[in-house]
C-alpha cells in the first residue's frame, strides 16, 4: 500500500516547463510557436526513501543497487535514467527491481544472458510484431529468493529489468 501511495504521489507532483528563448510575436487569432532547446531525455529522478512502522521503500535512480541482486549483469549495462529502480523491505521479506540499458543488440544481450543465467533457470519468451520480451527467472538454492531477468525491446533497443523478491522465515 505504501508502495502505491509514492507511486501516486510521484505520478502528480508538479512539472515545471521552461524555454530559453520568448515565443515570437504571432498575428491576432494564432496560436504562438514556443521555441526552444531540442527535447532531451528527462533528469534522473533522485532516490527517496520512506520509512514507517511497516517497513521502507525506496524509489528512484539508485535506490538498488545491482550488484546486490546476485543476478549477472550484463557488461556495460548503466542503470536507466528516470525512475530506474524500487525496493520495498518489511518483516516478511524485500522486494527489489532495477532497468538497465545496454548498448548492444537485443539478440546479443539475450544470447549472453541465457549462457549466464544459471542452469535451472526457466526461459519465457514473447514476440508481439518486432517487439520481443525474453525472460529468465530462478529460484536460489535455499528457496528463500526469486529472481526474474527480463529483457525487453523498446524500439528494437534492449531494456533489463532485474527483480528479486527474498522471503523472510522457515
Amino acid at each position: 500500500m505504501l508502495g502505491v501511495l509514492i507511486l501516486d504521489a510521484c505520478a502528480r507532483a508538479p512539472v515545471q516547463v521552461t524555454s530559453t528563448t520568448a515565443p515570437a510575436a504571432t498575428a491576432a487569432g494564432s496560436v504562438p510557436m514556443v521555441t526552444g532547446p531540442a527535447p532531451t531525455s528527462p533528469p534522473a529522478m533522485p532516490t527517496i526513501r520512506i520509512a514507517d512502522r511497516h517497513g521502507i521503500v525506496s524509489i528512484g535512480r539508485g535506490a538498488v543497487d545491482p550488484k546486490t541482486l546476485h543476478v549477472p549483469l550484463y557488461p556495460g549495462a548503466t542503470q536507466s535514467s528516470g525512475i530506474g529502480s524500487f525496493s520495498d523491505s518489511d518483516a516478511h521479506g524485500s522486494t527489489a527491481i532495477t532497468t538497465l540499458d545496454a548498448n548492444a543488440a537485443f539478440a546479443l544481450v539475450d544470447a549472453w544472458y541465457k549462457a549466464h543465467a544459471p542452469a535451472g533457470a526457466q526461459s519465457n519468451r514473447l514476440s508481439v510484431g518486432r517487439e520481443i520480451t525474453v525472460s529468465y527467472e530462478w529460484v536460489s538454492d535455499d528457496g528463500r529468493a526469486d529472481r526474474v531477468v527480463t529483457i525487453n525491446t523498446n524500439h528494437g533497443s534492449p531494456i533489463i529489468t532485474i527483480s528479486q523478491r527474498t522471503t523472510v522465515g522457515p
